[in-house]
């Protein structure tokens, strides 16, 4: 449903309103991402030789009951533009909830089958969306135009109606030293981990928190909580575009403030570096940056300490962003003369340039800068 309010009597005849529009939506869409056999059980032939006949073994066990995973996508928003274009912006406020989930919960060994697709729970995400355009200069006439562009998104999103349903595999992702958890009131990309206090200046050992606010040298997977989020506070990106007759310019640069990562290079490349990653990369911080006598404030545990370090919230931190985005240059030719002596109608020239820097609060790998994968592009495109 929409309503161009900008239409209506009284507000149609001021000139310098150009479009207000209130809409809001309503939509279920399904997922394809499943197997298609998961609500029937399904067999393979057994390939060995039997001297009984041919036999088959249950590969997997299929739920009739199964239901799809459906999502409800709410939306409600403004789209506005003012002095004929130059300044336009919309909002966006949406839920999507996504209920029964599909989720393949660990099966007894007895059974022959390792997993069972079940209905389980719910993930509700609600956020809110911002575009933001203006133009300080707009002679779209004269093919002269110059935008300054931002996009902002926040969201929030939890698991809920679980209850006791996933503990399998809640326990599996703790075996397998994973920071993710399947917990009603918890969003998909909290990360959970032992409470750190940092490293002992008396004994170079790590300080874990108990649940009970206790302090000990011990770690307990019991002690485990939510210890940050991937979610970021804020994210989008800074743009800005200038067309003068043929040519064009765009700069687009994307930021994310406030999102929690767990730094793997911390983690595996300076307390729990290998013999064959000490001989290949090793990350200096491994011997510069150690515990190294009592009275040292360190980042890192004792060097002489060779035990595994446990993973802890000490390796999970704060990332605040910036990089560029995408850079794009091109000129248009037109109604050339030596264009329409060839045959040629018209010829367009563009430059592109993807990810040209990278800044970031969190050095996640070493070298030389930060890790990101330059690329650049030329295209030529003609009309005949």
């Amino acid at each position: 449903m929409g309503w161009n309010v900008n239409n209506e009597k009284g507000i149609k005849d001021i000139k310098w309103i150009t479009l207000i529009r209130l809409r809001a939506n309503i939509g279920v869409t399904g997922n394809q991402n499943f197997s298609s056999y998961s609500s029937i059980d399904t067999y393979n032939y057994f390939s060995g030789i039997n001297p009984y006949g041919q036999g088959v073994l249950l590969s997997t066990l299929g739920n009739p009951n199964l239901e799809a995973q459906k999502t409800v996508q709410t939306n409600i928003g403004t789209d506005v533009a003012l002095w004929g274009n130059k300044l336009n912006f919309t909002i966006n406020a949406y839920r999507k909830k996504t209920s029964p989930l599909v989720v393949a919960v660990d099966l007894p060994s007895s059974t022959g089958v390792s997993k069972l697709p079940l209905n389980v729970g719910y993930l509700d995400t609600k956020g809110l969306e911002a575009v933001v355009n203006f133009s300080p200069i707009y002679k779209p006439g004269e093919r002269i135009v110059w935008t300054i562009g931002y996009t902002g998104s926040i969201y929030k999103s939890k698991y809920g109606n679980f209850n006791n349903t996933l503990a399998s595999l809640n326990t599996a992702q703790l075996n397998s030293n994973s920071l993710v958890r399947y917990q009603d009131g918890y969003s998909p990309d909290d990360l959970w981990a032992v409470p750190s206090k940092g490293i002992d200046p008396a004994t170079g050992r790590e300080v874990f928190v108990k649940k009970n606010g206790e302090y000990t040298f011990v770690y307990d997977p019991a002690d485990i909580v939510k210890s940050g989020s991937g979610t970021p506070l804020i994210e989008g990106v800074i743009s800005t575009s200038f067309t003068y007759k043929g040519a064009s310019l765009g700069i687009y640069l994307r930021y994310v403030l406030g999102r929690d990562i767990f730094n793997d290079v911390l983690y595996s490349k300076v307390e729990n570096i290998s013999f064959q990653g000490l001989s290949e990369n090793q990350d200096k911080r491994a011997l510069y940056d150690r515990w190294q006598k009592p009275g040292d404030n360190a980042r890192f545990k004792g060097i002489s300490l060779t035990s595994t370090t446990p993973i802890s919230s000490r390796f999970i931190q704060e990332e605040n962003s910036l990089s560029g985005e995408s850079i794009n240059m091109g000129y248009r030719f037109d109604q050339k003369i030596w264009l329409k002596k060839v045959g040629i109608s018209s010829l367009t020239l563009n430059a592109y340039m993807n990810d040209l820097f990278y800044f970031s609060t969190v050095k996640r790998e070493r070298g030389i800068d930060y890790p990101y994968a330059k690329s650049f592009s030329f295209s030529l495109n003609a009309s005949f």
